[in-house]
């Protein structure tokens, strides 16, 4: 009975460990994210560029990851502080990602287009928990509000970064009219 009960709390630690893990994983990659753009006149690393080098390789020289740690196949497509600690590629789609950009905050918008100072830094997501083989994640409607979105932490929570750098975990689906997703003057 006692073993039992030491490995049921072995369990909930190692969970609540690891919800720890993705948001200090997270926190990083909004440093870097911060990084960057005081490099790059206010700008975030584009998704799919027209160099073809996505904003997971424009930050591994702020998280101090050699150039051949990830990349197009062959190579891991995340590697570091890009893979939350729950995320388990065995059941995942091929290449899935652990994190993704919110697409509202990509050219495909006409107003945030990847610029940290038109949107409200401490409520406006950046980053969000994914399980898609996707860069980004794109809801315009009700139907996609949690498609892709990985709950995978304790009581199914997804963490998200937001644009200052702080993390959030929410269980509730956050449709596409959520504030948090954009904010427009």
């Amino acid at each position: 009975m006692l073993s039992m009960l030491l490995l049921s709390s072995a369990g909930t630690v190692l969970t609540k460990m690891r919800t720890e893990v993705c948001a200090s994983n997270l926190r990083q990659i909004g440093m870097a994210m911060n990084l960057y753009a005081n490099e790059h006149e206010n700008y975030f690393p584009e998704v799919y560029p027209a160099e073809d080098t996505t904003w997971r390789w424009k930050l591994k020289p702020y998280l101090g990851m050699p150039d051949n740690s990830m990349g197009k196949s062959p190579l891991t497509n995340e590697a570091g502080v890009f893979v939350c600690p729950s995320f388990d590629k065995r059941t995942a789609p091929t290449r899935a990602y652990s994190y993704v950009l919110n697409a509202k905050m990509t050219k495909l918008q006409t107003y945030w287009q990847y610029n940290r100072n038109k949107v409200p830094a401490a409520t406006t997501i950046m980053v969000v928990e994914f399980n898609e083989n996707t860069e980004q994640f794109i809801q315009w409607d009700a139907s996609m509000a949690s498609k892709g979105v990985a709950r995978r932490h304790v009581g199914t929570k997804a963490n998200y970064l937001f644009v200052d750098g702080h993390v959030e975990a929410f269980s509730e689906t956050l449709t596409a009219s959520d504030p948090r997703w954009y904010s427009a003057p």
